[in-house]
């Protein structure tokens, strides 16, 4: 019996010596073709969507890593599996992510893997390790430098590429998916992901 792949399976990490830096967020992909103006008006049915989460490549702005999920899904819970998949086909050093991000076996899967972190963790953050020793460092470094002075340092504006790569990604494929299905929605974001790589390598 043949084994299905996941969707970020399908990802190709350019092979090379020069470790990785990626970037996690996530979009909607809009599953109705309304219009927005008689949405507004009438709202008789709330608009549906369906989350791309990704880890772009901000020096290449491709995408390295995703998955899709109803739009319910948390943030948080994508962030390892696809970090420890992109993991195995190359070496990661430093993952940047927002607040959203913040959760103590995210940080536990970074020091695991020797990834540097550059996550925001949150302002009411402890600095007790609560299981996570890396997750205290960065607040303790937080609490040190202030956030404008950790943000500097960690070079957190970087973060901002992967907004970049939302912009492009809906400019060239839209951000509506035709599929009814969900599985077929799946299938259809996964396959625009892998038009936009290739889409940005011939650019390059």
């Amino acid at each position: 019996m043949v084994k299905r792949r996941k969707p970020a399976d399908m990802v190709k990490v350019e092979d090379g010596e020069e470790p990785l830096t990626v970037v996690a967020d996530s979009t909607g992909l809009s599953t109705t073709r309304k219009g927005s103006y008689i949405e507004a008006m009438w709202r008789k049915e709330k608009r549906k969507f369906v989350k791309l989460h990704v880890l772009a490549d901000p020096k290449t702005g491709k995408i390295v890593g995703f998955r899709v999920t109803s739009g319910k899904t948390s943030d948080s819970k994508k962030f390892s599996p696809m970090v420890r998949e992109v993991a195995k086909k190359a070496r990661v050093k430093k993952a940047y992510a927002d607040g959203a991000y913040d959760a103590r076996y995210n940080f536990n899967l970074l020091d695991e893997l020797s990834i540097e972190p550059a996550i925001k963790v949150k302002r009411s953050s402890s600095a007790k390790p609560h299981g996570s020793p890396l997750r205290k460092e960065e607040v303790l470094l937080v609490q040190r430098l202030g956030y404008d002075r950790w943000k500097e340092l960690k070079g957190y504006g970087r973060r901002w590429m992967v907004e970049v790569v939302f912009s492009a990604f809906k400019g060239v494929l839209g951000e509506t998916l035709r599929a009814k299905r969900f599985l077929s929605q799946k299938v259809e974001a996964s396959l625009k992901v892998m038009l936009y790589n290739r889409f940005m390598s011939i650019r390059s």
